[in-house]
């Protein structure tokens, strides 16, 4: 992943790492685009609280995803992730997000070329989940 400019997303101070044994991550997605489920950008923790505060968390624009589904994926060993702290992002319309020190794991996943680093792959089902 190469240098991006400040306002599109991405990551902040970020640093590669070999996987070496499988590591649980969990992913927001859109339920319309079921291809964004093998996407590049992942979490450590599960979610929790509002979609709002989630996006705020991790700079992501409305029109970027519906964030309405939880996935959750193990990466594979011998896979190389990028990790870093949310770089801002320019939603357009005077709207933007400012860098966070939420860290975000970048997973090289490629799907439309075959190339899938995340595999156990568990739908955790509609988010946020209902109140119980």
């Amino acid at each position: 992943m190469s240098q991006r400019p400040s306002g599109g997303g991405y990551l902040c101070a970020a640093k590669s790492y070999m996987v070496t044994q499988p590591v649980r991550l969990y992913r927001l997605i859109d339920s319309t685009q079921p291809y964004s489920k093998l996407g590049g950008f992942w979490s450590f923790e599960r979610p929790a609280g509002s979609r709002d505060d989630y996006r705020a968390q991790f700079a992501i624009c409305k029109q970027w995803s519906q964030l309405d589904r939880l996935i959750a994926c193990d990466v594979r060993p011998g896979s190389m992730v990028v990790v870093g702290t949310t770089q801002s992002a320019d939603c357009g319309n005077g709207f933007s997000f400012p860098k966070t020190g939420a860290n975000q794991v970048f997973v090289p996943n490629d799907g439309l070329a075959g190339i899938v680093h995340t595999g156990g792959c568990v739908d955790q089902g509609a988010w946020p989940p209902a109140s119980n």
